[in-house]
């Protein structure tokens, strides 16, 4: 009998691991993202020249063209499963459904109406001050998952919730040939990661993990002063090893990793009024998170016209991106669609593809 349960509790234990509904994290650490870099397979390490270089690399704000105050800095993002389920009565009802389907319970109905599979949705807002070589903003952001592979099977729950100040610098020599930045989040994470049984309710409040952590990136980029630019990154993630304080729910969320991520990239002048810009990146390179090779790889192409209109196509975990973009005195607009790996067996087969809108305005 003795022998039967442990039998019983070691494969219950597998069940649980095995149908773990994870994040993206090995793919896009970073806290926000950017809709411009996910068109480009999230290949911007070398090229981020904006306010995001707080989150990619922060060696980046060397580069920063204009100051910019950014008051509305939002962006949104539905993968397919959720936009065939929040579309399934009238389209025009999605930016109403979309707000509505942020509980648990109604994630469940719209992803019950796609025909199951994997829902995802994602908000992002990073108000901030940015000028060269110091930004200084607050984040949020929330990622809802859910997976039901049919009415009768268990539901995969995974829920996170980040906000926190922004603090990040840099600094170059070498006549701006080495740049070299630091970026400082005081991050207030609240994580959920739970099976449900069929039938059962949906109670994820139930099961939340709430912790602080103090997370330092640091980023290094060369540029070479010769044709085509070209550059060389090395950006370390959790840098200082932070660990989780403050713990309240069921403890502390899972442990971020230190990694590391490295990138070449290349920026050819065509013509007078466009550039064209080639970038490749390697994800975590000591492979703190177990994941192939080729989930860890990004690369992309971007197409600057006159630095107003660009088109940019990628490729990152595996599948393609691709996006536009219009940049204005005030404000930015870019739609991308990007898509990641969602097996179980890290073998590409199993696409989730993603659809986002990013718009900033700024002073």
């Amino acid at each position: 009998m003795m022998r039967a349960l442990i039998v019983f509790s070691i494969f219950l234990s597998f069940q649980l691991a095995f149908a773990r509904l994870e994040f993206d994290d090995h793919v896009m650490p970073e806290f926000v993202t950017s809709a411009r870099a996910l068109a480009i397979g999230n290949a911007y390490i070398s090229k981020v020249d904006d306010s995001w270089s707080a989150f990619y690399n922060p060696a980046g704000l060397g580069t920063v063209r204009k100051a910019r105050f950014h008051i509305a800095n939002f962006h949104s993002e539905l993968n397919k499963s959720s936009l065939d389920g929040l579309s399934s009565d009238d389209t025009g009802d999605i930016p109403t459904n979309f707000l509505a389907s942020l509980p648990a319970t109604t994630q469940y109905n719209q992803l019950q109406k796609a025909g199951f599979g994997v829902s995802h949705n994602k908000i992002n807002w990073f108000p901030n001050i940015t000028f060269r070589n110091f930004t200084l903003g607050w984040f949020y952001s929330k990622i809802n998952r859910m997976r039901a592979i049919d009415a009768l099977s268990d539901v995969e729950v995974s829920r996170r919730k980040d906000r926190g100040p922004v603090f990040s610098f840099n600094f170059s020599l070498l006549g701006g040939i080495v740049k070299i930045g630091v970026s400082t989040v005081y991050l207030h994470r609240e994580e959920s990661i739970q099976d449900f049984m069929n039938g059962a309710g949906l109670d994820i409040e139930n099961f939340v993990k709430e912790a602080h952590m103090l997370h330092v990136t640091t980023g290094t980029r060369i540029t070479l002063p010769y044709k085509f630019l070209p550059t060389f990154s090395l950006v370390g993630r959790n840098i200082n090893s932070g660990s989780w304080t403050n713990e309240a729910g069921l403890g502390a969320p899972d442990d971020i990793p230190t990694t590391f991520d490295t990138g070449v990239s290349i920026t050819p002048q065509i013509g007078r009024i466009v550039r064209l810009h080639f970038e490749a990146v390697v994800r975590d390179i000591t492979n703190e998170y177990k994941r192939p090779s080729h989930r860890r790889l990004g690369y992309g192409m971007e197409i600057d016209i006159r630095r107003r209109m660009f088109v940019r196509f990628g490729y990152g975990d595996g599948w393609g991106s691709g996006g536009i973009g219009v940049r204005g005195r005030s404000f930015v607009m870019d739609f991308t669609t990007y898509a990641v790996e969602n097996s179980r067996e890290n073998t590409k087969f199993d696409e989730d593809r993603r659809f986002v809108v990013n718009f900033s305005y700024g002073l």
